[in-house]
């Protein structure tokens, strides 16, 4: 067959691999035709409810009936309000500070309806004072502060709630008789040149708008129009959020951290007396104390059976606390007059970040899994695991059978947990006991996936945006007249840090892959080498050179190997020629050519798998670290400003099949990426014996375009590895280039050698010398 033909057919089997790829993922996971939106063809907004494993015996109400602070009954058990009563107003606080002075890390913010987290934010700040963790979503926009922004019917925005600290908080007036700061309460008219109606006009105009700006805001405050200045600031990284446009105000998901009552239906003979109750979740909880670092809410039950009490917790950083955290303590009393068995479910957190999913090399901890951009991570006995976004997604649309991660078959059955929790590339948001550093774990019956949202409306090519989160039930307890049961977790929110995740013992929350003894310690000495030049990227080229430096013995051998094929590459010729119609005599000439040089051509493959752990270890080594995250190559400039994604040099004008975020290259034009394909190219050119036949030219061909066909899939790769594989590759090239050609006469002493080995007299005189040696 000719080279032509062979070539033809490899593109055609190539073809059909594709398509057969295409037909089966068609096969597998059909697209899912959208629900249509009632509540938006209605002009009103939307309150999405979880897809979840029906576990647990309670009747949830709808979103309209809990804003209305309307509880309805529940089946199997007393409810938490009279459904008569007056509809209460939700009130929002908040905890912790945006302002650069402030001690907290956190900048929580609270909403009475189902006593939840609305919003987290990062605020901690670097030696300079800027932002440590910026938002790095494009665009942005400057940042007036999160303002729980809700449309009045006659234009405009309430204002509900105002963070300290932030630039709505320190907006000045231009009339010296009024209050510095938006205050709560305060209708949102105007923002710089754009009238608002909705809260989608306050996103619009922000948009606009670069931090360290100046803008004019105006509001109603009672019969008075009132006019501020405000100073935006940079955006900060939300860690939890309702996913609400604009980030502005509540979203059409639920907040975080809400609790109810009710076990697994499999247990629910076994406990017939059992409070259930979802108005826990949904009710509205009135604000019972409020201190600088705390937040208690409390709810009374029908008839003054139960009282249930909530309280938040934000700790200032020290040498004991890190500030990365809020503990939740749920406090229930049986006031009743009779015995009582209760089970306390929580949600836990959603709406976590999903910068960087297009390019995201986050991994899964099986080998034919795909990780998700929010992933369910929870730690047992058995080690760390994983339920990606797209698992949860496929078992949730009923594309998979629903399982849940565990479940009890009797009232006694638990689980100790280390911690579960969602979890991003760079930051993660679990549950874990208070006490966990001391070996404490959580106790728990049940665990769930969850997911928030409009599920069959995700397109095929996001399902990884999932916005997973779980359900967490406890054990059941008893409760006597009287008596008091309480339940404390600590949430963990922040960034996914070895020194932070080990003061909190959640060290496994990073998954360094299949050698992580390979990765720790080649992270260790990354961060030591930028203590010293005080630049990741130079310290990523630092680090490779050691790496390749204390693999040169087998580098070298490698490179003589690929060296001594070249200069056989005639006599393979001529053995091709000369047999070219006997496979068999063929193959045995090369053999006798391979022995008489004493060369081995395998070798080479030994040596690669000798340092396959060591090149995964640092890969993975750089594509976990948080620190590359807004790590500029080059301090000052736009370009490759954020180490962890791609370098990002000119957002080219390309149709969304070949420009999209989830389309091969992308939407950017990476520099790093090309570079980092020349360099294979020319890597392997150079490691490549010229073709001694048709068949071997083909194959070249083919691996050429297998290398390009490489360099267009990982076109969107950070820039951190592409600094990684460029410094690797010229290491790899300059030790070619430096290592000499065999010459004629070291050929011809390799062969003596193997002669004088083969000669018996010659191998007689050499043992006789080697005898009188040892006697000597």
């Amino acid at each position: 067959m000719s080279a032509e033909r062979r070539l033809l057919l490899f593109m055609l089997l190539t073809s059909l691999v594709l398509m057969g790829h295409l037909l089966l993922n068609q096969w597998l996971a059909p697209p899912q035709p959208p629900v249509p939106d009632v509540a938006q063809q209605a002009g009103t907004e939307k309150k999405s409810e979880p897809i979840a494993e029906p576990a647990v015996d309670t009747v949830p109400q709808s979103q309209d009936q809990a804003q209305a602070g309307s509880e309805g009954p529940v089946a199997g058990g007393p409810t938490a309000a009279e459904s008569t009563e007056k509809p209460k107003p939700t009130r929002w606080v908040t905890l912790g500070s945006y302002a650069a002075e402030s001690p907290y890390r956190l900048l929580a913010v609270f909403t009475t309806q189902g006593a939840a987290l609305e919003r987290l934010e990062l605020v901690e700040r670097t030696a300079s004072g800027r932002l440590r963790f910026r938002s790095l979503e494009d665009p942005q926009g400057g940042y007036l502060g999160y303002l729980a922004l809700q449309d009045e019917s006659s234009g405009g925005c309430r204002i509900h709630v105002v963070p300290p600290g932030t630039p709505a908080a320190r907006a000045e007036p231009t009339s010296p008789d009024d209050p510095v700061g938006l205050q709560v309460g305060d209708l949102l008219l105007r923002v710089g040149a754009v009238e608002v109606q909705h809260r989608a006009d306050v996103a619009r105009a922000l948009l606009e708008t670069h931090p360290g700006d100046r803008i004019e805001v105006l509001v109603r405050r009672g019969d008075q129009q009132v006019r501020y200045t405000v100073q935006l600031a940079e955006q900060p990284l939300v860690l939890i959020s309702p996913e609400s446009p604009g980030q502005l105000g509540p979203g059409p998901n639920p907040p975080s951290l809400r609790c109810l009552l009710g076990v697994p239906e499999a247990i629910r003979k076994a406990v017939p007396d059992l409070l259930s109750d979802s108005s826990l979740a949904e009710g509205q909880w009135e604000v019972a104390a409020e201190t600088e670092n705390s937040v208690t809410f409390q709810l009374a039950s029908a008839g003054g059976k139960w009282q249930f009490r909530k309280t938040f917790f934000l700790t200032k950083p020290s040498q004991e606390d890190l500030g990365y955290h809020i503990d939740v303590e749920l406090e229930l009393e049986n006031r009743s007059s009779s015995k009582q068995s209760v089970a306390v479910q929580w949600e836990g957190p959603n709406g976590l970040p999903t910068e960087g999913w297009w390019y995201s090399t986050k991994v899964h901890h099986s080998f034919f899994g795909v990780a998700g951009a929010r992933d369910l991570i929870w730690s047992t006995n058995r080690g760390q695991q994983l339920k990606s976004a797209t698992e949860i997604h496929r078992q949730l649309t009923g594309q998979e059978p629903r399982r849940p991660v565990f479940t009890p078959q009797r009232p006694d059955d638990t689980t100790p947990l280390r911690f579960v929790g969602v979890d991003t590339q760079y930051f993660a948001a679990v549950f874990s006991h208070p006490e966990a550093p001391a070996g404490e774990r959580l106790v728990a019956s049940e665990l769930v996936p969850l997911a928030w949202g409009d599920l069959r409306a995700l397109p095929k090519d996001r399902l990884k945006l999932t916005n997973v989160s779980f359900r967490l039930g406890m054990p059941v307890q008893q409760l006597e007249p009287g008596q008091k049961h309480r339940e404390r977790l600590r949430l963990f929110a922040g960034p996914k840090d070895p020194e932070v995740l080990r003061h909190y013992a959640l060290e496994d929350v990073i998954y360094y892959g299949w050698f992580p003894w390979v990765a720790k310690p080649l992270s260790a000495v990354l961060h030591l080498f930028y203590l010293v030049v005080r630049n990741y990227g130079l310290a990523i080229v630092l680090l490779t050179v050691v790496v390749r430096g204390a693999m040169f013995p087998l580098g070298r051998k490698a490179a003589r190997n690929a060296a001594i094929m070249q200069e056989l590459a005639p006599e393979l010729k001529r053995i091709g020629e000369k047999y070219k119609n006997d496979p068999q005599k063929r193959i045995q000439a090369q053999q006798e050519l391979y022995r008489k040089y004493n060369f081995n051509p395998f070798s080479g493959c030994l040596l690669m798998f000798i340092q396959l752990p060591i090149f995964v270890g640092l890969y993975r080594c750089l594509a976990v670290d948080i620190h590359l995250r807004q790590a500029p190559l080059i301090p000052g400039i736009s370009w490759c400003s954020n180490l962890a994604g791609p370098d990002q040099l000119w957002r080219w004008p390309l149709p969304e099949f070949l420009a999209g975020e989830t389309a091969w290259l992308g939407p950017y034009l990476n520099v790093l990426p090309i570079i980092t394909i020349v360099l294979f190219l020319w890597q392997q050119k150079m490691f490549t014996p010229p073709p001694t036949d048709e068949q071997q030219r083909v194959q070249q061909q083919m691996m050429t375009f297998m290398m390009i066909f490489i360099g267009i899939m990982f076109f969107k790769v950070p820039s951190g590895l592409c600094i990684y594989f460029i410094a690797s590759s010229l290491w790899s090239v300059g030790e070619r280039l430096l290592l000499p050609k065999p010459t004629p006469g070291e050929m011809a002493a390799r062969a003596a050698k193997v002669q004088a080995k083969d000669d018996p007299a010659k191998r007689r005189a050499s043992l006789l010398r080697t005898l009188k040696t040892k006697r000597r």
